[in-house]
């Protein structure tokens, strides 16, 4: 009996002394990962081969990983990791990461595409993660803690995918011409597509609940409007300044509009 249990011990204390030799515990396809755990749940973190290490390209993170006959879940970039990583030009963050550190992105002056997967999870994210990156194609499968993809004015090809529920603040991103927002979703949150002056109409699907204040406020090129029959609330200078509206279907289901909602829809 003793036999048994020694052996399975023995052997993770030789995997473990053995991937505690190098910077890295392994490397798979071009990403380098740190083991977190090998008890109840195998996970480990994506992290840089060498102090000196910079990722290039288009990187895909994967939700898991083999490794010495396990199959890890990542859950976790290490701090930095992408840190001025100037010639990374896209990242897909899989489902299995929940938060992402504040400097994770900056310095990554050639970041163009990011790709978050479909997932349940709220993604926790600082309001200037991806400041430095010239974004221009997105696609968000989940919810979001934060409206970190204001004023990118680059962004030309936004999807939202089937899983998010409430759609986070895009402000200022002039360059967006067409959005299509899914029957997943229940609220346009404050300020969510503020500025966006590219924007010429909008179909607010019949899951949408409440559309938030200053939603689309300065929206100046939208020219047409259909709300969902699901519309209870329209919020404070939720449409304030879209001078170019020019029709706008309001149903029976609303039963509070806030102060100017439409103030200057001349």
């Amino acid at each position: 009996m003793k036999t048994k249990i020694l052996k399975p011990l023995l052997a993770m204390a030789c995997l473990l002394s053995s991937i505690n030799v190098s910077a890295y515990d392994f490397e798979v396809d071009g990403i380098y990962y740190d083991v977190v755990s090998l008890s109840e749940k195998f996970t480990c973190k994506v992290v840089a081969k060498d102090d000196n290490f910079k990722y290039t390209g288009d990187i895909v993170i994967p939700a898991n990983v083999n490794f010495s006959n396990r199959t890890l879940t990542v859950v976790e970039l290490s701090d930095k990791l992408f840190y001025n990583c100037s010639d990374l030009t896209g990242i897909t963050i899989p489902n299995t990461i929940n938060s992402i550190g504040n400097n994770m992105f900056k310095g990554c002056t050639k970041l163009e595409r990011i790709r978050i997967e479909d997932g349940e999870n709220v993604l926790s994210l600082s309001y200037y993660l991806f400041d430095d990156c010239p974004i221009t194609s997105l696609y968000i499968g989940r919810n979001l803690s934060s409206g970190c993809f204001q004023k990118k004015e680059e962004l030309k090809d936004l999807t939202i995918g089937n899983y998010v529920t409430k759609i986070c603040s895009f402000s200022g991103c002039i360059g967006l011409t067409n959005v299509t927002i899914p029957n997943s979703v229940v609220e346009i949150g404050t300020s969510a597509f503020e500025d966006c002056i590219g924007l010429t109409s909008m179909v607010i699907p019949n899951s949408v609940t409440e559309i938030g204040s200053y939603a689309f406020k300065d929206c100046n090129g939208i020219t047409s409007v259909d709300i969902g029959n699901s519309v209870a609330i329209i919020g404070a200078s939720a449409f304030y300044g879209c001078s170019s509206l020019e029709s706008i279907n309001i149903p029976g289901s609303v039963t509070k509009i806030g102060e100017k909602a439409f103030c200057d829809c001349i």
